[in-house]
């Protein structure tokens, strides 16, 4: 019964934050890149977009994957776009609670403390998670290394191969490596250590490693090979701003001060402490060593990096989250001690979250309604020489281009003129 009630329970709340996920979408309009790459993908088929991805690799990024596929959603229109985007926020949800929890995945409290620690930890959450180009390059991009990682997850609690040695397994799972670990630059290095973990531990459960698994890790060192040694790396970090230097001394320490950031990996692990004290020798029945694994690796991984952008950083805190919950899932509800802590824990989590999450909402929706306002002055007045518009400033990290180029004074600026054409006036600026 106490099961059948948590259910019930826990699909009421997500049903909640799907809601206020389609909203907070819903509310968000094209930022920065956008309008470039809208047109971009409006004026050019397949075969040329597959010419232009293949220029970034050689001369800007590896990551073409995730270009690609923000490619698609430019093609599929914006507002399907927001409304997968909005699933997409649920889905990595869900693959927080299916590696963390795994058989408590119906566990109302888990639910509520991963949708808090996304809205109140991720540094940049409306570039990572509402911004087109944004959620494509980091949200969706983790998406994809735990749905490859799923089979991993499902194998370390059985005693046999779960594909029963099929053929057509092992090799999807190559195709699969490939395509995780070429999605992001911290984590394509931090999937690799996650396997081996992994296989690490399926080894001393079973005694042996499943081809799938070899096969795998192959895989991902190609897809870690093809993104990291990507010639537009090389060439990126010569000629951004004016040439970029590594400093690898002070980016280890920058990055160790982050465990301690309280908005950003502080909480997560406070309640991993708190998770595993409750959880108490069950917790070493979990592979939370996998998901520390990745969390350490996909940190100092950016200890190459000229700089550590705060949109970046959500890989890693996903993987302090599971970290986390692989404690929590582990916890004997039985007794009443932690059924009295965890219960607290969940009603001051659902309070702050509520604050938190109706601020967010509200912050979104202001922007929203101020860029409606500019919107609809451009349709009034958009066969004049230039639209002269207010500047639509946003309140906090909860909207899509916080920190990202604007609009600006100069009308011949490169937003200022995709932003006009998107939106069809001759020519746009600011005040």
């Amino acid at each position: 019964m106490f099961k059948f009630i948590n259910k019930i329970v826990f699909t009421i709340l997500f049903a909640l934050i799907a809601v206020i996920s389609f909203r907070l979408n819903f509310y968000t309009h094209l930022a920065a890149d956008d309008f470039y790459c809208y047109f971009l993908a409006l004026e050019n088929g397949p075969l040329d977009m597959a010419n232009i991805l293949w220029g970034l690799y050689m001369n800007w990024s590896g990551r073409v994957i995730l270009h690609a596929l923000s490619y698609i959603f430019f093609c599929l229109g914006v507002n399907f776009f927001h409304a997968i985007n909005a699933v997409g926020y649920m889905l990595l949800l869900g693959l927080i609670l299916f590696h963390g929890c795994y058989k408590n995945f119906f566990s109302p409290a888990a639910l509520i403390f991963a949708n808090l620690a996304l809205f109140f930890c991720t540094p940049a959450f409306g570039e990572d998670f509402l911004w087109l180009m944004g959620s494509c390059n980091y949200m969706w991009g983790i998406i994809i290394v735990l749905a490859f990682l799923i089979p991993f997850r499902i194998q370390i609690e059985k005693d046999s191969d779960i594909f029963k040695h099929k053929k057509r397994f092992v090799t999807a799972m190559f195709v699969f490596g490939v395509i995780a670990a070429a999605t992001n630059e911290n984590t394509s290095v931090a999937i690799l250590a996650m396997i081996l973990v992994f296989m690490y531990l399926i080894r001393r459960k079973c005694g042996y490693v499943f081809k799938w698994m070899w096969t795998a890790l192959g895989g991902g060192i190609l897809g870690a090979v093809i993104l990291l040694f990507a010639p537009g790396n090389f060439r990126r970090l010569a000629v951004e701003s004016g040439g970029l230097e590594v400093d690898v001394v002070k980016n280890f320490f920058d990055i160790t001060a982050l465990y301690v950031d309280p908005n950003f990996l502080l909480w997560p692990l406070v309640f991993a402490v708190i998770f595993a004290f409750f959880s108490k020798g069950k917790c070493f029945e979990s592979p939370f060593l996998v998901y520390l694994a990745g969390l350490l690796v996909s940190m100092y991984a950016m200890v190459g990096s000229p700089y550590y952008a705060d949109r970046a950083k959500l890989a890693s805190l996903v993987l302090a989250l599971i970290f986390a919950l692989c404690f929590y899932g582990k916890i004997e509800f039985k007794f009443v001690l932690p059924r009295i802590a965890i219960g607290l824990f969940a009603i001051l989590s659902l309070w702050v979250s509520t604050v938190t999450i109706g601020g967010a909402v509200k912050d979104v929706r202001d922007f929203h309604k101020a860029e409606v306002a500019r919107i609809e002055q451009i349709q009034r007045e958009k066969n004049y020489a230039e639209v002269i518009l207010e500047e639509n400033k946003p309140n906090s990290k909860y909207v899509a281009c916080f920190k990202l180029v604007r609009i600006t004074k100069d009308k011949n600026a490169g937003i200022n003129v995709y932003y006009a054409k998107y939106y069809g006036a001759k020519a746009v600026r600011v005040k």
